[in-house]
């Protein structure tokens, strides 16, 4: 096999410079602050929060009287219902619901097994499995 001949030199990666300029996207503060919320308080806020209609969820976010913890919230909610937001959507669904997981699932079929005129059995298609597979 041939080794392939280098990149021509403008389009190697120069020393001190990073691959990435832009870098990872920045998380709003917003999302930030709220990660670190328990799953109960959090509950408890997003459900006061849910029911509302976009006139009410906007005064709450303009209310001096909110609490910080609510309003960060409510801000979060109101953002992704006036923007369409994706980002916090999925922060909400997964806060309390969690994060969806893909399950497969295999099925084996049962191994067919052939008696020999001798009583001995020859079992075909079973393997033995360990008990971090069962």
């Amino acid at each position: 096999m041939t080794k392939r001949p280098p990149p021509p030199a403008k389009h190697r990666f120069q020393p001190g410079k990073s691959g990435n300029p832009g870098g990872k996207p920045k998380v709003p503060d917003d999302i930030a602050k709220a990660r670190k919320l328990n799953q109960q308080e959090l509950e408890r806020v997003v459900n006061k929060y849910l029911w509302l209609d976009r006139a009410a969820l906007q005064e709450a976010v303009k209310d001096p009287a909110t609490p910080m913890l609510e309003l960060m919230v409510a801000s979060i909610m109101a953002q992704a219902a006036q923007k369409g937001d994706q980002q916090r959507l999925e922060f909400i669904l997964q806060r309390l619901i969690g994060r969806v997981t893909d399950k497969i699932e295999v099925k084996v079929p049962a191994p067919f097994v052939i008696k020999r005129a001798s009583g001995d059995e020859l079992v075909l298609g079973a393997r033995v499995m360990s008990e971090d597979e069962v």
